[in-house]
């Protein structure tokens, strides 16, 4: 999941686990409650790239 922000952010606020949470179905859970996530910063683009996180196909989801 590619995340891009409308102004830049701070590398160490824009890949800190803490500060996202994700939404399936209904449930919310903290990125860093869930093992195996990394989050890359490109701070030209503004965009955080989230790896390890798996959804299923057509699955609903909410990040924030």
């Amino acid at each position: 999941i590619a995340v891009t922000f409308n102004e830049a952010v701070k590398s160490t606020d824009a890949t800190n686990l803490a500060n996202y949470e994700v939404s399936v179905g209904g449930a919310t859970t903290t990125l860093s409650a869930l093992a195996g996530h990394k989050i890359t910063y490109d701070a030209t683009k503004r965009t955080a790239q989230i790896s390890g996180l798996f959804l299923q196909p057509s699955s609903s989801f909410r990040l924030a």
